[in-house]
């Protein structure tokens, strides 16, 4: 596993992260040394969205594979690499925990019932719906 990342849930809502790429409901990050993926979870939490979370219990892992050559400078595991996939219980917004970069844009609570499921990739969806027990 290189990244944690998680469904972060609140009630009938939804974490929705946007950064420079697109819209995402699976926010997290790369597991630092020493780390456990619920760590890395809750850590990656705080600084991306300034969200404090309890994770519950893991949904899945998600396989991906670079389908082109390796980069010269890129330092982490290649061609594939894994992440473990948490449901987590947003417990708190901690705004001054958030790190600002260039890269994460915004994270916002959205209702689950106003989710177009189009805007995001099926597996995405697919966590969303293991989270919630929906179907």
């Amino acid at each position: 596993m290189t990244s944690a990342r998680a469904v972060v849930l609140k009630g009938d809502t939804v974490l929705v992260s946007t950064n420079k790429d697109d819209r995402h409901l699976l926010p997290g990050g790369r597991v630092e040394p020493g780390e456990t993926y619920e760590e890395t979870v809750r850590r990656e939490l705080l600084e991306e969205a300034g969200v404090e979370v309890r994770p519950l219990r893991q949904v899945g892992i998600v396989h991906l594979h670079h389908t082109s050559p390796k980069p010269s400078n890129y330092k982490y595991i290649y061609p594939d690499f894994l992440w473990a996939v948490y449901h987590a219980e947003h417990v708190r917004d901690v705004p001054e925990a958030k790190v600002p970069d260039d890269y994460e844009i915004s994270s916002e609570l959205v209702p689950i019932a106003s989710l177009v499921e189009k805007d995001f990739g099926d597996h995405e969806i697919a966590y969303l719906k293991a989270a919630t027990g929906r179907s």
